[in-house]
């Protein structure tokens, strides 16, 4: 006779698997954050997040499965910034401008950094790393582009082109701000160089 678990327990098992997976998320992005992937060991997230080293194995096979989860976060959470820019921002082209700030500030934060610029790459691995940086970046600007071409406030050849070489500039600025010795002064050259590059395809008004 098969026993059946009585409802109730069940959804409390699942909602403490689910606690716990988050709990567990927040320490490694806190320990990978301050200092670095290869300095963080999952004994340490173990013994701080209060948690058996099975129950950590059981939401994550690996510590580089764990750190994808961490960077998956992390990306989110420059997405949420973005977003929230371009609420608060005007017209069309200000909210470009504001949500491209937004994004090389979100990425020059000393919080994400370290997880998004630093570890990112090189423990995901090149292919792994743009696939996730396209989800978030690329492919959620590309609609938006098309949306600025197709009511005139910016003209360019390829918009396709253009969103690639855009995020490239931008990805390329934010590794720049990271290894700069004055980060502030990098990420303000940056976002003043950005707004030169993106006039240059602004439709010039009738």
């Amino acid at each position: 006779m098969v026993k059946t678990i009585p409802k109730k327990s069940s959804n409390l098992k699942i909602a403490q698997g689910r606690q716990t997976h988050s709990h567990l998320l927040t320490i490694a992005s806190e320990l990978f954050a301050k200092q670095g992937y290869a300095a963080t060991t999952t004994e340490e997230i173990i013994r701080i997040g209060g948690v058996t080293k099975g129950a950590l194995y059981h939401h994550f096979s690996t510590k580089r499965a764990l750190f994808e989860a961490v960077y998956v976060e992390a990306e989110r959470a420059v997405a949420a910034r973005i977003d929230a820019s371009a609420e608060t921002a005007g017209d069309s082209w200000e909210q470009l401008l504001g949500g491209c700030f937004a994004y090389i500030e979100a990425c020059s934060d000393s919080a994400l950094q370290q997880i998004l610029r630093i570890d990112g790459p090189s423990v995901l691995g090149l292919a792994e790393w743009r696939r996730i940086d396209h989800l978030f970046g690329r492919d959620r600007l590309l609609p938006f582009l098309e949306h600025l071409v197709a009511t005139g406030v910016i003209t360019v050849p390829s918009v396709l082109a253009f969103v690639h070489q855009l995020t490239g500039a931008m990805n390329e600025a934010t590794f720049w701000i990271a290894q700069h010795p004055q980060r502030t002064i990098a990420l303000e050259e940056s976002k003043r160089m950005l707004e030169v590059l993106l006039s240059g395809v602004r439709s010039t008004p009738a």
